[in-house]
């Protein structure tokens, strides 16, 4: 099942979760975003990272503003390398992230692009292990509870 705006991952993509680096395969990628097991907070959060490849904290911190939908680029002003930075985002994100904020009731301009199941900032204690969690989750399986640690 493939999900509704995410395109086909790029295929030199990875994740950077903590220290590791994860290179998903377009049939992980698929798997992971098409399980309704896994929280939809923690999907777009992991779908923009195999795309965009910022790390996650990051991507964490982004707010809303760091984010045009409509010209489908993204500016991060605060990273590893105090490097300030913009690029276009691949075809697929900005669709996916305009509904993400639709289903958010359309945040506020300083409101946090990623928030937990509870509407809060992440916490990204134990992000690793939650991201091996949910590649390990088949998409079939009944939603478990996911808390934010």
């Amino acid at each position: 099942m493939r999900s509704a705006f995410w395109l086909d991952p790029d295929p030199a993509g990875a994740v950077l979760v903590g220290r590791a680096i994860v290179r998903l395969g377009r049939d992980e990628d698929a798997r992971l975003l098409a399980s309704t097991g896994i929280p939809l907070c923690w999907r777009v959060l992991w779908g923009l990272l195999n795309r965009e490849g910022p790390r996650i904290r990051e991507a964490a911190r982004l707010q809303v503003q760091d984010v045009d939908v409509d010209r489908g680029a993204l500016r991060l002003e605060k990273n590893k390398r105090n490097d300030p930075r913009a690029w276009a985002l691949s075809p697929g994100v900005a669709p996916a992230l305009r509904a993400w904020l639709a289903l958010r009731g359309n945040p506020v301009p300083s409101a946090p692009l990623f928030v937990n199941e509870d509407g809060d900032r992440f916490s990204l204690e134990h992000a690793a292990e939650r991201f091996r969690a949910h590649l390990q989750r088949r998409p079939d399986r009944a939603p478990e509870p996911d808390r934010d640690p």
